[in-house]
């Protein structure tokens, strides 16, 4: 019976699932025999079981049950499926509907989640896992594994530990190339205990289910959107009747569409709200700039630029800008700062597209330099910029006489076509710290007057 454990396993469970309870059942023996662990242990048990974590987990448990139902009813699931079903739910589940509810938003999020669930790396990943060795090779490896995974990902992203992360993500690759060879060989040799509708079963069921699951994770992912909303609501509307009235018509106005919802209460955080008036009014603002998104109107080229195509013409270059929005008295679009270089000050670039409501008037971009040591990288990848910000505004490229007097002068002016081009820099003054900032921008004169 040993002998039959430590080849096969116990029961549905094989080796490496065995030996991966085995390392689990240790280290939670090891927490409960240390007094400052287990104290945390406890801590760590009662805040998982608070309403607010068990809830979402609860009815996560429910939903899973009623699509292993579906597949039942629809001949795709049954009980010999059950240990898969149970370790799907709480490692993948589980994980998935965190990743969903902090993941920051972001266009395509569920279309990745979806895509990731079809991708042939999935069919690889189970041959590569599919046979497993002894139980004590199981128990040498799954630590050994576990370890050099975390050192990993510890070491990505600092460059002092670059090579560091190279060689561990060799190592790693070694190991899967290992698994997946020995799976391969294991199937070559004795194909009947791969090619079996078991097998088949166990192979379709996770991506099914995780398929399954996506309109779940929407629905929850919108609900604790409208919660961290709801909070930024509360600051914004100081009057608790309003502040009601703004939550109702919110639902009601935004429904599923949390970027409108995000880009409404931006706005009335922005310009402040006193009635229900006034809440109607600034949703019927978002819903027609969202309109007029969808289908930009045509900015003559005595206006400026189209400011829905202007804020997107450094997309391609890492510098998608926001929405464009009113702000005071003035219409902008800007982008996150796009960092370049390595260590811990790293320079960056921003680009901004200024405005009245129908048209962008300034297009504009700042590089600002940190280090001195990498600012000639910096400073090309600026122009590089510069030059694509120029052929989009001028619908042309930058002609070489000009790209020389870009990468030759500090700081200059000169009118092409009706637009202003001017370079800056500004040095820093004072503090520890040097560096410098460059700020080049492109002026429709027709349209902000040659001032």
């Amino acid at each position: 019976m040993i002998a039959d454990i430590l080849s096969d396993g116990i029961g549905p469970f094989n080796t490496r699932e065995v030996a991966t309870g085995i390392w689990l059942a240790a280290f939670l023996g090891w927490c409960l025999f240390q007094p400052g662990v287990r104290s945390s242990l406890g801590q760590v048990i009662k805040a998982a079981c608070h309403p607010v974590l068990l809830g979402p987990v609860a009815l996560l448990a429910v939903y899973i049950a009623l699509v292993t139902w579906a597949l039942a009813q629809a001949g795709l699931w049954e009980t010999s499926l059950l240990k898969t079903t149970i370790l799907w739910s709480v490692t993948s589940a589980i994980a998935l509907l965190g990743r969903t509810i902090t993941a920051k938003e972001k266009p395509g999020f569920f279309r990745e989640l979806l895509t990731d669930n079809l991708k042939i790396t999935a069919a690889v990943e189970f041959v590569a896992v599919f046979y497993t060795f002894h139980l004590l090779a199981e128990l040498v490896l799954i630590p050994l594994i576990t370890l050099l995974s975390l050192t990993a990902a510890f070491a990505e992203g600092k460059p002092e530990n670059r090579q560091v992360h190279s060689l561990l993500n060799g190592i790693l690759s070694v190991f899967g190339f290992g698994l997946l060879g020995y799976s391969i060989h294991s199937i070559y040799t004795a194909p009947d205990t791969f090619a079996t509708w078991q097998t088949f079963e166990e192979f379709y069921l996770p991506p099914l289910l995780s398929i399954g699951l996506i309109p779940f994770l929407f629905v929850m992912k919108a609900y604790a959107s409208y919660e961290q909303e709801f909070v930024r609501i509360g600051f914004a509307i100081k009057d608790e009747r309003l502040r009601r009235t703004a939550k109702r018509r919110a639902v009601m106005s935004f429904g599923l569409d949390l970027g409108g919802l995000r880009r409404w209460i931006t706005h009335i955080q922005q310009h402040p709200v006193s009635s229900k008036a006034d809440l109607i009014q600034t949703i019927g603002l978002i819903k027609m700039l969202q309109r007029r998104e969808q289908k930009p109107p045509t900015v003559s080229a005595d206006q400026g630029w189209s400011p829905y195509l202007a804020k997107d013409f450094l997309s391609a270059a890492g510098l998608a800008t926001g929405d464009y929005h009113p702000l005071c008295d003035e219409w902008f679009a800007s982008s996150p700062y796009l960092e370049l270089g390595e260590g811990l000050w790293k320079d960056n670039i921003a680009y901004y597209a200024e405005g009245t409501e129908h048209a962008a008037t300034v297009l504009k971009l700042i590089l600002h330099v940190n280090d001195m040591d990498t600012a000639p990288t910096s400073e090309a990848r600026f122009l590089e910029v510069i030059q694509t910000l120029y052929q989009h505004a001028f619908e042309a490229p930058m002609a070489e006489p000009l790209l020389r007097q870009l990468r030759n002068e500090g700081n200059f002016t000169r009118v092409i076509g009706g637009k202003r081009l001017t370079l800056s820099r500004d040095d820093n003054e004072g503090g520890s710290r040097r560096g410098y900032r460059r700020k080049f921008t492109i002026e429709h004169l027709a349209a902000v007057g040659n001032s």
